[in-house]
């Protein structure tokens, strides 16, 4: 039986039919305040419209900012983050990101992956850090940002659990960068994406980087990782759903076929799997906007 701290953080928090006048408060706020950046080009027109059109998109923010104490404080906390968001997506240039122009490399060395569920049936995204190459930071980060938009959207409203895995990973692989644009992604560009995240056998190494990455979140975002080895990972993955090398019985062997996506095809299915890491140090970026 897991413990208290893995139950469902969303079961007082109101449906996508309850919030609809807020997301609708939302959209007219987000056109008023950020009329300029909308007409000069500040945001990519293509996020614009799905602001306008996706009500479990503007939900996500909602969600995630669901502790404001009112709704006009939660309404601009959730227009700031959406400018946050779409400003940074324009400028690294996420909607032209395709499998077709990411190295190869990413897909066929299986660093990232989603596969299997937790305890609580939630997807689990496998991260093998000795995989992490920081000279590749570059077209990691568009790696990472593909495997995103592929789930987010894909399966919008649906978050995942991160298994970041660190068994045999070592000095060559770690990343401070890295680590905080990860963090980064997930707390203010893709909010509402991840349930928790699983670290397995933390390093010394890695346990500095995390010690400095912790104070980038807030109490209740800290909660939700959880360090983990073989003597614990079972009370959040059934022994079914770990792979051997943790301690469970899934032998699975990853292999990827080049076998390109449709046209229109944003993003990864399931089974499809890469390998990510880093950009800049933005850990202020809600505070600066």
């Amino acid at each position: 039986m897991a413990p208290p701290v893995f139950e469902n953080k969303f079961a007082t928090i109101p449906s996508l039919d309850e919030d609809f006048e807020l997301i609708t408060q939302v959209r007219d706020s987000f056109v008023a305040k950020h009329k300029d950046d909308i007409a000069k080009a500040g945001y990519d027109p293509r996020d614009v419209e799905r602001i306008n059109s996706n009500d479990k998109w503007v939900w996500r923010f909602l969600r995630h900012n669901h502790k404001q104490t009112n709704n006009s404080k939660l309404v601009d906390a959730v227009v700031k983050q959406i400018h946050v968001s779409l400003k940074w997506r324009n400028k690294f240039g996420v909607n032209d990101i395709t499998k077709e122009n990411i190295d190869k490399v990413f897909f066929e060395r299986g660093g990232m992956y989603f596969h299997n569920h937790d305890k609580n049936g939630v997807k689990l995204l496998i991260s093998h850090a000795r995989f992490h190459k920081p000279s590749q930071c570059y077209e990691a980060q568009r790696f990472f940002v593909y495997m995103l938009e592929g789930e987010y959207f894909g399966n919008i409203g649906n978050p995942f659990t991160v298994l970041f895995d660190m068994h045999d990973a070592g000095v060559a692989n770690s990343d401070m960068t890295f680590t905080k644009f990860f963090i980064n992604c997930l707390k203010y560009y893709y909010p509402d994406s991840f349930e928790y995240l699983l670290a397995f056998e933390m390093s010394r190494v890695f346990s500095a980087i995390w010690t400095v990455v912790k104070h980038l979140l807030e109490k209740e975002e800290q909660s939700r990782i959880i360090f983990t080895n073989k003597d614990n990972i079972k009370e959040y993955i059934s022994e079914d759903q770990l792979l051997l090398h943790m301690g469970g019985t899934d032998d699975f062997v990853y292999s990827y076929t080049d076998d390109s996506a449709e046209d229109g095809d944003k993003g990864p299915k399931d089974d499809d799997k890469g390998e990510i890491v880093a950009e800049s140090n933005e850990e202020q970026v809600m505070e600066r906007a």
